[in-house]
């Protein structure tokens, strides 16, 4: 809701020239912040964090065997 009040006040001030330096500098301090801030890497699992999940990995196929089984043992049941 701003912009137009903000664009409007840097031609009027400045021209039309400067609106698109102002908004490059801008972008670029925009981008320099960015590279700072963000992490270079999405994972950042370090080995605990990750036998973690492996344990977790081990829990879930544990599970579905237990269901397959159950399953199994439930569809005889039926069929006799």
């Amino acid at each position: 809701m701003m912009g137009p009040i903000i664009g409007g006040t840097l031609y009027v001030t400045f021209g039309y020239f400067w609106c698109y330096i102002i908004l490059a500098a801008f972008l670029f301090f925009s981008m320099l912040f960015a590279a700072i801030v963000m992490p270079n890497s999405i994972n950042k699992n370090g080995p605990a964090e990750e036998d973690e999940e492996e344990e977790e990995s081990l829990e879930i196929k544990e599970m579905k065997i237990q269901q397959e089984k159950e399953f199994d043992r439930m569809s005889k049941q039926v069929s006799n």
